[in-house]
C-alpha cells in the first residue's frame, strides 16, 4: 500500500528533462517555421517566373523553313516503305549473283 508520506515520485522529479524537451520542441518548431517560410518564398519566386510569357518572335522569312510535323511523319512512313523495298532487292541481288567459293 502506498502512503502519502512515501511517494514513488519525488516533487519536481524529471522537471529538468521536461523543460529540456519543451525547449527542443520550441527550437524544432521555430526551425520548421523558417523552412516553411523559405519554401513558400521560393515557390512564390518560381510562380512569378512561370507567369512570364516566353515566346520567340518569328518573321516571314522563317516561314520557308517551317515544316509541319504531319509532313515529317508522312515522309518517315514513306522512307520505311522504300527501305523495305531496297532490302528485298538487295536480298534478290545476293541470290542472283551467288558465287560459290
Amino acid at each position: 500500500k502506498l502512503s502519502v508520506i512515501d511517494p514513488l515520485i519525488e516533487p519536481h522529479e524529471g522537471n529538468e528533462a521536461v523543460q529540456e524537451y519543451d525547449l527542443k520542441q520550441k527550437r524544432r518548431l521555430e526551425e520548421d517555421r523558417k523552412v516553411a517560410e523559405k519554401r513558400a518564398d521560393s515557390q512564390q519566386r518560381v510562380n512569378a517566373i512561370g507567369d512570364i510569357k516566353i515566346s520567340t518572335p518569328t518573321s516571314s522569312s522563317n516561314r520557308i523553313m517551317n515544316i509541319h510535323v504531319h509532313l515529317l511523319n508522312s515522309l518517315g512512313r514513306y522512307q520505311g516503305m522504300v527501305g523495305s523495298v531496297f532490302k528485298s532487292l538487295r536480298f534478290i541481288k545476293m541470290i542472283v549473283t551467288w558465287e560459290e567459293s
